[in-house]
């Protein structure tokens, strides 16, 4: 398992290696979550769990989270209970990057867009 998520760790790194990003969606379980607040302090982001609760089956049914860096703050409260909520957040340390940092839902790919 830790040797599956070092390999996910690495392909993200080696992938977008001026850039960090989360998918938080209704599957995610609580070790995930764990293992983004351990990826985002390697990163030099305090990813702050302020509430969270999950289903029996360790999936996150309800999430309030902060993201914290040195260009800023964001905070995101998701039900997953009413709505197929998706949490995308990334920071960007491009220095020509336009946007720094930044929350919302998941990009939708166009191809796939109904």
């Amino acid at each position: 398992m830790n040797s599956l998520l070092c390999l996910i760790g690495f392909l993200i790194l080696f992938s977008y290696p001026d850039r960090f990003e989360v998918v938080i969606d209704k599957d995610t379980t609580k070790e995930q979550i764990d293992e983004f607040i351990l990826s985002a302090k390697s990163h030099g982001i305090e990813l702050k769990v302020l509430y969270s609760s999950y289903f029996p089956s360790g999936k996150i049914r309800t999430l309030q989270v902060r993201f914290t860096s040195e260009v800023g703050s964001n905070l995101a409260s998701l039900n997953f209970v009413e709505n197929d909520n998706c949490l995308y957040f990334f920071r960007d340390y491009d220095p020509k990057a336009p946007v720094k940092m930044g929350i919302g839902s998941c990009p939708v790919d166009s191809s796939t867009a109904r």
